[in-house]
């Protein structure tokens, strides 16, 4: 299929196969340096299948944008719930960060499988007994955050994950846990990735801030700044304001 960019300079881009078109997108989305939101959903606001995950709303041009995204990243944050939903596996890319006050992370590859980087278990400061006792078994370093001053936790996060060196994380969550660093001001920009049905029709509302509003049900204050387009797929990078 041909990918096209529409935004800033529209025309057709000499790429044909997915590997060569997902290089293209990030290499034109760039490296931010900052925090990124990585999120894939359809043109109705749904942003999982019938199974949880995301598997049926992305497709195989999403899954390697995704990680081309990843080896522009210096870290991949997540949460336990999203560890668990999507079974993450580890990246060769960057370490992996889950955020969780439960450390129930059983059958999620990335901490009980083989790993490139030791993963970090971010946990509320309280919990870090609760955490070591429940991931004795498997090699993770655990880390606490201060979570007292809810809703900022994402703000201590930050701090944290800055304070161990990384500068330009890669956040891959649910709506709720995206909402509140992005009502934090933690994220610098938005890739947001969304498909349709063949017998659906992409519209001027989806490259709207009302879009970003509806899925994240926050006040967004992001501009657009690059879109593409390849058959049913549309890739777009947010910057904020």
């Amino acid at each position: 299929m041909t990918l096209s960019r529409l935004l800033p300079t529209p025309g057709e881009v000499d790429a044909v196969t997915p590997e060569e078109q997902s290089w293209v997108i990030a290499s034109e989305f760039g490296i931010c340096n900052g925090w990124r939101l990585n999120f894939v959903t359809d043109v109705n606001g749904l942003y999982r299948d019938k199974s949880g995950s995301s598997d049926g709303i992305s497709n195989r041009l999403d899954r390697l944008l995704l990680g081309k995204f990843r080896s522009q990243s210096d870290i991949i944050v997540t949460t336990g719930e999203t560890a668990r939903r999507e079974r993450l596996s580890s990246s060769k890319y960057a370490p992996i960060a889950v955020i969780t006050r439960s450390a129930d992370l059983d059958g999620v590859p990335a901490i009980q499988g083989s790993q490139y980087f030791t993963p970090i278990i971010l946990v509320p400061k309280g919990l870090e007994a609760i955490a070591e006792s429940k991931l004795d078994d498997v090699d993770v370093s655990i880390v606490p955050f201060d979570q007292s001053q809810n809703p900022n936790w994402p703000s201590e996060v930050k701090l944290v994950l800055a304070q161990l060196g990384f500068q330009s994380p890669i956040l891959e969550g649910g709506p709720q846990v995206s909402a509140e660093f992005i009502g934090q001001s933690v994220i610098d920009e938005i890739c947001l990735t969304i498909t349709k049905k063949p017998n659906e029709q992409f519209s001027a509302r989806q490259l709207s801030v009302s879009f970003l509003r509806q899925l994240f049900k926050i006040e967004t204050h992001f501009v657009l700044d690059a879109v593409f387009v390849e058959s049913n797929t549309l890739f777009t990078r947010w910057l904020r304001a």
